[in-house]
């Protein structure tokens, strides 16, 4: 196949024409990959031009801009890759807009030059050159509102031939996403008008809406309707904001303007149209089997939630990410460092790019427990010699307890989607090779389990996580579904128990 690309080189200036030979040579490698690149991994950026509907305003004392931009910013963190959301303007006309990306010595020209097609820019223009047209009408001599409407709709081809002229030089830098805003009719609620007033300013933007529709449909660009997202509730969106001391739209105004244009956003990526299930954690998260059992099924549980979720959703991808022997210490270290150990594992770049229709599950702690309580013996002197008491394990647990507290704040930070955790079981009847959990040395450890349990659900409630207590799961079971001694892995039917657990919760999402 054959690929073009734009080649950008920027040559320092030097005061002279540079329109010859510069005695200089570019040479460079190109490597390309073949494979399908899903755009989930595609950091997207925003940047936007305009008048006060793209720069909003900031409230005193603080530094969050409220406009639509922003939002977007933050939305577009929560579901895919998050790079920038900028906006800049304010009180300022279409000609000036057009004028400052022609001005080289201005920001606006190089910052969408750095752009990519992955990226976003919306226009946000209409405001101040209707206030000129209303002006210059006025100035003219035209009293009645029928004249001033019909001068301002006269004016409108003129704001479209710049538009049209400003769009042009925009695809000489830029080759991406537009989306313009077309902004809506914010008179009445600025103005005491009569029925006459009313109806000649709803018949300009009712004109300006209808060619800015055509307008973006001509250039093959995205359009979003300022006049028809607010069209009869201007006064409930539009309010006196007394912190700034002018009309402005309200925070709710701002979020109805941001929803509008991630619906649009959202048909740019694959993310919001293909989910995925990941699984993260530890063994049992990978489908460890127990010896001397088979199954049809390699990646346990996980993989039993993916051949019943593709049913429904032939789109589904299913993403196999756990590691035998992790910890919670494990996946907070790869939170930071992006490694396991010697083994790259991006945890966190992988849950930025994830959207709040995908899944992930989880299982962790087992490890934690065996290392902390198994392999320092600390369990035997609790349960067979005395030495350590209840206080002391339940210090320890409450150590894991803590780290997947911290475990989940930070998957917070980039991921609000579906999460599912899977508590730990009561391993230590098959690794000890009980049979059940009727022993009397075992009720302190019950104790211990039932602590961790409760304390458990706690945390991930905290924290939107469902959680599946598969202590509860496999209590008074644990041999029927871990039938090998000394080894704490379920056969098939255990995992299946956890699946079909894990599907009912995921039959209640939207």
């Amino acid at each position: 196949d054959k690929k073009s690309y734009i080649l950008k080189v920027w040559l320092q200036e030097t005061g002279q024409l540079q329109n010859e030979d510069q005695g200089m040579s570019l040479s460079f490698k190109i490597a390309a990959s073949t494979g399908e690149v899903s755009s989930r991994n595609v950091k997207r950026s925003i940047y936007t031009i305009g008048d006060v509907y793209s720069t909003g305003y900031t409230l005193p004392g603080s530094s969050y801009s409220y406009n639509y931009t922003t939002l977007m910013g933050e939305a577009l963190k929560k579901t895919v890759r998050y790079s920038l959301a900028y906006s800049i303007g304010g009180e300022i006309t279409i000609d000036q807009v057009l004028s400052s990306l022609k001005d080289t010595n201005l920001s606006y020209r190089a910052q969408i030059s750095m752009l990519r097609n992955t990226d976003v820019i919306t226009f946000s223009l209409f405001t101040f050159d209707i206030i000129n047209f209303y002006n210059n009408a006025v100035e003219e001599g035209l009293s009645s509102y029928e004249d001033i409407a019909q001068a301002i709709i006269l004016d409108l081809e003129q704001f479209f031939n710049v538009y049209d002229e400003l769009l042009t030089e925009v695809s000489t830098i830029y080759h991406g996403h537009i989306i313009l805003f077309g902004v809506p009719n914010f008179v009445p609620s600025m103005f005491s008008l009569d029925e006459g007033g009313s109806y000649y300013w709803d018949l300009i933007f009712a004109e300006y809406d209808r060619k800015m529709q055509t307008f973006a449909q001509e250039n093959d660009v995205d359009y979003v309707s300022g006049y028809q997202l607010f069209k009869g509730k201007e006064k409930e969106y539009f309010q006196n904001i007394e912190a700034i001391g002018q009309q402005h739209l309200t925070e709710d105004g701002w979020i109805v303007i941001k929803d509008a244009m991630m619906k649009v956003i959202e048909s740019y990526t694959d993310s919001f149209i293909e989910t995925a299930l990941v699984g993260i954690g530890d063994s049992i998260g990978g489908g460890v089997l127990a010896a001397n059992t088979t199954s049809t099924y390699r990646a346990g549980y996980n993989e039993m939630l993916y051949e019943e979720l593709k049913k429904d959703n032939a789109s589904l991808k299913a993403v196999y990410g756990a590691i035998s022997g992790a910890t919670i210490e494990n996946y907070l270290d790869a939170m930071t460092t992006g490694r396991i150990g010697e083994e790259s594992y991006p945890i966190r770049e992988w849950l930025q790019v994830l959207g709040n229709q995908d899944i992930v599950t989880c299982s962790l702690s087992g490890n934690d427990m065996l290392q902390k309580l198994f392999s320092t013996n600390k369990l035997y002197d609790f349960l067979i010699s005395k030495t350590v008491t209840k206080e002391e394990i339940q210090l320890i647990i409450d150590g894991i307890l803590a780290d997947w507290d911290d475990f989940l704040q930070e998957v917070r930070e980039v991921y609000n989607g579906h999460f599912i955790f899977l508590g730990i079981y009561n391993w230590v009847i098959p690794g000890f090779n009980f049979a059940d959990d009727s022993l009397e040395v075992l009720a302190p450890w019950l104790e211990i389990m039932d602590y961790y349990d409760e304390k458990m659900k706690e945390i991930s409630d905290k924290y939107h996580v469902d959680y599946v207590s598969a202590y509860q799961l496999f209590k008074g079971k644990e041999r029927i579904y871990f039938p090998t001694d000394g080894d704490v892995h379920p056969n098939e039917a255990g995992y299946q128990l956890i699946a079909d657990q894990m599907l009912e919760i995921i039959k209640a999402y939207k």
